[in-house]
């Protein structure tokens, strides 16, 4: 195939089409991306003898940061992160971290003060150790998983803190009015997510704050997002909860590979479950810090593709911590706004599309 003979189709298509023509059979496809991390491919041979049909082996490539920038535009600043790409600045009321404009380096990093304002922990009344993460969306609500009710303990909220075990000044405790689950949620991770409504209004500040709804944005492929959480440090040790909030970069991944990891692990039943009307599939596929215990329900936030404003792209649904090549489930939270505003009056944004 020659590019010149397709310019509108993106290199996604491109790509899809060179495998279907053939290419793929025992050779990687080429890289999507020339820097900042993507995933390739390869189809295994197999009695099928279909392309699609197949076992993919992925893996990640160009991982190298792309080149930097001196500066950017007037009324710009640089994504988080990353200084290649700039982004304006968001004029959304949500999603606006204190400092959104420190750069940082993720992997398993402790967070700046005030840095995630709408990260919430849903703690056991019984030891204050944390059940499950969860995100304000209002300042009467939190989007959790729904899983995380299937014990059935008392628990109350914490916002506004990264610290578990010493609230910092300004944090604000929450007692559980109600929760919905999702009325289509049966097991994990089938319509795992649920909202929780706080017994009172939170006093937003600084320091909490919701974060946006996706408005119909999509996220693209091998995009690089942040996830946010209190989860184990140590996958090795089941114990090992941090005390600090801690975030992790990641990149959203094809759903069929998180399939070919949870199938290759023997997750069978997991694998077939997954289904891109619900899911992301997010995570690396090299080992490092991920996701772990204690984080279902926390957030994935992503930067909006016009803007340096954040959304809550997702909820975890679950993870293997820091497993190499198994990355995590996901709740699409694009797929579920219609049934979070039957419950919450919030004003609808125009969609995004970039």
């Amino acid at each position: 195939m020659h590019l010149h003979m397709f310019p509108g189709l993106t290199i996604a298509v491109l790509l899809y089409a060179a495998v279907t023509d053939g290419l793929g059979w025992g050779e990687w496809i080429p890289c999507p991306k020339p820097c900042g991390g993507a995933t390739q491919f390869k189809v295994d041979y197999c009695h099928w003898g279909s392309v699609r049909m197949c076992p993919k082996t992925h893996r990640s490539c160009n991982t190298h940061a792309c080149k930097s920038r001196k500066r950017c535009p007037v009324g710009h600043e640089f994504r988080y992160g990353d200084r290649s790409r700039c982004c304006k600045k968001s004029t959304e009321q949500c999603g606006v971290p204190y400092d959104y404009n420190v750069l940082h380096i993720v992997g398993g990093t402790k967070t700046e003060d005030s840095e995630w304002p709408w990260v919430a922990a849903l703690l056991y009344r019984s030891d204050h150790s944390i059940s499950c993460g969860g995100s304000l969306i209002h300042k009467r609500w939190i989007l959790t998983a729904a899983h995380c009710f299937k014990v059935k303990e008392s628990r109350y909220v914490l916002v506004g803190s990264r610290n578990l075990r010493n609230p910092e000044r300004g944090s604000q405790k929450f007692e559980i009015e109600t929760h919905h689950l999702h009325p289509d949620y049966t097991k994990f991770p089938v319509n795992d997510i649920a909202l929780v409504k706080l017994d009172h209004d939170a006093i937003l500040s600084s320091s909490i704050k919701p974060v946006c709804l996706p408005s119909g944005e999509i996220v693209p492929y091998d995009t690089t997002c942040i996830f946010i959480g209190w989860g184990q440090k140590n996958p090795n040790k089941p114990r090992s909860v941090s005390n600090k909030l801690r975030q992790v970069a990641l990149r959203v991944l094809k759903l069929d590979v998180c399939q070919q990891s949870f199938l290759a692990s023997g997750q069978v039943k997991l694998a077939y479950r997954m289904d891109a009307k619900q899911h992301m599939c997010v995570g690396r596929l090299t080992s490092g810090f991920s996701s772990c215990g204690g984080d279902s329900g926390g957030p994935l936030v992503c930067q909006r593709c016009s803007s340096c404003g954040w959304f809550l792209a997702a909820t975890l649904a679950g993870s293997d911590c820091g497993v190499t090549a198994l990355p995590g489930v996901y709740m699409d939270v694009r797929q579920y706004e219609q049934w979070i505003r039957e419950y919450i009056s919030m004003p609808s944004n125009s969609s995004y599309c970039c």
